[in-house]
């Protein structure tokens, strides 16, 4: 196949392509001035181009050997599919730019202009046609100092890059314009005045005037809400703790503890008006006392507590009684302090300004260091030093080290303890534990006790159980968690479980079928209050009371055998062979499955959890006794406890 071109009236230029074949098949569409693609790599296969064509182009028609005549191209003739970056020949342009407040524009090579309804142009309906441009730029106004932006139209700030100087926040801070210059909100874990300063915390100290706060992942707080926390303040107006629906003054849910004119004042909305308690005393505000304030509310009826002063709310029915928030938990201060709910607090919002040393929600133990908390703002340390509340433990005394390192120190521990932060007894040094057992002291022998894993036994658990584990004794701090591998088969509206027990003591939880995460997770559970039998029960939203059967006491030392079925919402309860319980705990069946998620504990929970905080004090200790014979639903075979189990402290009885 041949080709020819000629240019200007010069001579014809011709030239032939290699091989046999004649035509030329093009499917795809006629590209004039550049290529859909930006990068050069991506022309086509044979492309010798590295950039689009930077000019004009005029009178551009094409014709094919079908009819001979020259036509403009496009449907209609001389209207493009598509393009990019073209535009009108002959048109600076700047001569469409406006730049405001003594700016200049500059040409930078690019027809890119009256796209953009931000741009002034003088001529908005003049067509665009040629002149596509490599990396296509719009055209830029420089402006004069103190002005910004595409048209120069917006004032230059003290915190943006274009101020001279700039401002000198570190990377990662943020800086906030002051009347008078600027400040830097420094992140957690930096300090200084441009947060240039790493900062270890241990205790840390908010400053209502720097906008402090620190935030930690919410937990489960809808059914009871019980907060412990220390402080000492500076100033007598400042928010401590604060969790809502959402960050908006419009919260309708919300939990908040603060300081208003000196008093603690806690206020609380479950969504039918705002609930307000506030304590008798004011606090310290030269920041010379630790405070220790409780405060929260299970259902809708609230308490204070400050330094062992109670203040209780008058006994109100009806209203709402759960608590839905789904934000972090703030401390200190709110990341935004016009997002607080306008009833969460009586004044107008302001940080707190002083130290807080602990903090305990529903029996979390919070880290309050910089690595412990989500987020947080201009948060320093109370005393600048490494030695914190909580860094010593068991009694232990902290002394801050001089030097270069200010971020060590030194525990002196009470004689009953050791180790770097007085955290392992004088009687597990050295202790022959085996089997990765627990070394728990006992001060009243002055020795220890190997808590063993399940499946070992022994004074040091070096003894394996055989495979025969039938009957199991619990010795009060014990549990086993058994993971159910029919769990997906089950029929979660119809639950049965039965067991042989003997106990050892009045008090103590036997069963816990549930996961035991969050307050709203379904359970049954059953255990002995005052030596009578005790049975709750969780379907969803916590609508039924605890059962209790007060007509036989089931301690000590004798063999009970215990039935429970729950068909929908119907329990049935045999003891023995009489039945003691057969009630229907939502008449209206609101919830009819128990998804325990597959979990069953025996005896209580892990060994660092408090079964009095998870239980929502339905129990307080763990069980005492032996346990055998345990069916779940209407299998054939009993439970085999060494296998799909985990726990401690749990033996072979020789029962």
């Amino acid at each position: 196949m041949s080709v020819s071109f000629q240019v200007d009236g010069q001579r014809n230029r011709t030239g032939s392509s290699p091989g046999h074949l004649a035509g030329l098949n093009v499917l795809s569409q006629v590209f004039v001035g550049g290529y859909n693609e930006y990068t050069p790599e991506l022309l086509p296969l044979g492309s010798r181009f590295r950039n689009g064509f930077q000019g004009c182009i005029f009178d551009l028609e094409f014709r094919t050997r079908r009819d001979g005549k020259f036509i403009a191209l496009g449907k209609p003739e001389g209207h493009p599919n598509s393009g990019r970056s073209v535009g009108q020949c002959g048109v600076t342009p700047c001569t469409l730019v406006t730049c405001r407040n003594g700016g200049t524009c500059v040409d930078s090579g690019s027809s890119v202009y009256c796209r953009n309804p931000n741009h002034l142009c003088r001529n908005p309906k003049t067509p665009l046609f040629s002149s596509p441009t490599p990396n296509p730029q719009p055209p830029l106004c420089q402006c004069p100092f103190g002005w910004k932006g595409a048209l120069c139209s917006e004032t230059v700030s003290v915190c943006d890059a274009e101020h001279r100087p700039p401002p000198l926040c570190a990377h990662g801070s943020t800086c906030i314009p002051l009347p008078d210059g600027y400040t830097c909100l420094c992140p957690l874990g930096t300090g200084g005045l441009h947060c240039q300063q790493a900062m270890a915390i241990s205790d840390p100290f908010f400053s209502g005037n720097q906008s402090s706060w620190m935030s930690f992942p919410p937990v489960s707080i809808r059914h009871r809400t019980d907060l412990r926390l220390q402080f000492q303040t500076l100033s007598p107006e400042g928010i401590l703790f604060y969790t809502a629906q959402h960050l908006s003054a419009r919260a309708r849910d919300f939990f908040c503890v603060s300081l208003t004119s000196g008093f603690v004042q806690l206020r609380y909305n479950l969504g039918s008006g705002t609930k307000v308690l506030q304590s008798t005393n004011r606090v310290d505000t030269s920041g010379g006392t630790w405070h220790t304030v409780r405060a929260g509310r299970k259902g809708h009826q609230g308490y204070l507590v400050l330094d062992g002063l109670e203040v209780k709310q008058n006994d109100t029915e009806g209203g709402m009684s759960t608590l839905d928030v789904a934000t972090d938990l703030f401390v200190g201060g709110v990341s935004d302090l016009s997002s607080i709910s306008t009833f969460a607090v009586e004044n107008e919002p302001v940080g707190f300004t002083g130290g807080v040393r602990e903090l305990v929600l529903n029996g979390l133990d919070f880290d309050l260091t910089e690595t412990g908390a989500l987020g947080g703002a201009n948060v320093g340390d109370w005393d600048g030093t490494a030695c914190g509340y909580k860094v010593c433990q068991n009694g232990g005394r902290c002394s801050a080290l001089s030097g270069v390192d200010s971020d060590t120190f030194t525990c002196t521990c009470s004689p009953l303890w050791t180790g770097p932060v007085c955290n392992q007894s004088v009687y597990c040094v050295n202790n022959l534990c085996q089997h990765e057992s627990l070394c728990f002291s006992t001060l009243v022998t002055g020795s220890y006790d190997c808590f063993c894993p399940l499946g070992w036994e022994g004074r040091y658990c070096d003894k394996q159980v055989g495979l025969s584990m039938t009957t199991l004794k619990f010795v009060g701090k014990s549990y086993l968690k058994y993971r159910d591998p029919k769990f997906n088969t089950r029929n979660l509206r119809y639950t049965q479980v039965s067991f042989n027990f003997t106990a050892r003591g009045n008090e103590g939880l036997i069963l816990w079928m549930g996961r035991a995460e969050h307050d709203d997770d379904d359970y049954l559970a059953v255990g002995l209050q005052a030596g009578h039998l005790n049975i709750a029960v969780n379907l969803g939203e916590r609508l039924s009371l605890p059962l209790t059967f007060r007509n036989v006491t089931l301690c000590c030392d004798k063999w009970h055998y215990l039935s429970i079925s729950l068909n929908s919402t119907l329990i049935q309860v045999f003891l023995g062979d009489e039945r003691v319980l057969f009630e229907d705990v939502d008449p209206f069946e609101r919830y009819v499955a128990m998804n325990y998620g597959g979990l069953l504990y025996f005896g209580g929970f892990e060994l660092h959890r408090n079964i009095s905080t998870v239980t929502s004090g339905l129990f307080t200790k763990g069980f005492a006794g032996d346990l055998k014979d345990v069916r779940l639903y209407q299998d054939p075979r009993q439970l085999q406890f060494l296998q799909n189990s985990e726990g401690f402290n749990v033996y072979k009885s020789n029962e």
